[in-house]
């Protein structure tokens, strides 16, 4: 058998890590919802620097925050939830 670096972590983990445990690994939605909304938001707050459109700059501002404001939002549901 060939060993890979997949196989020989495999086998140290064991095999009850080597499946995805959804009770201790589950993020709640809108923490990525939230980083995603943050990463749209400076996409659109930097075209708007460059560009000269500063409604569009603005719009990325609370766009970013809204974000931040659901990832932290999500963090908080996943703290209660453990």
């Amino acid at each position: 058998m060939l060993f890979t670096r997949t196989t020989l972590r495999r086998a140290h983990l064991g095999p009850a890590r080597t499946g995805l445990q959804l009770s201790e690994s589950a993020v709640d939605k809108n923490r990525i919802e939230g980083a995603k909304n943050q990463v749209k938001g400076t996409a659109k707050e930097v075209a708007g620097k460059v560009t000269g459109n500063k409604s569009q700059e603005v719009e990325g501002k609370l766009q970013k925050g809204a974000g931040k404001v659901q990832s932290e939002v999500g963090k908080a549901r996943d703290n209660a939830r453990h």
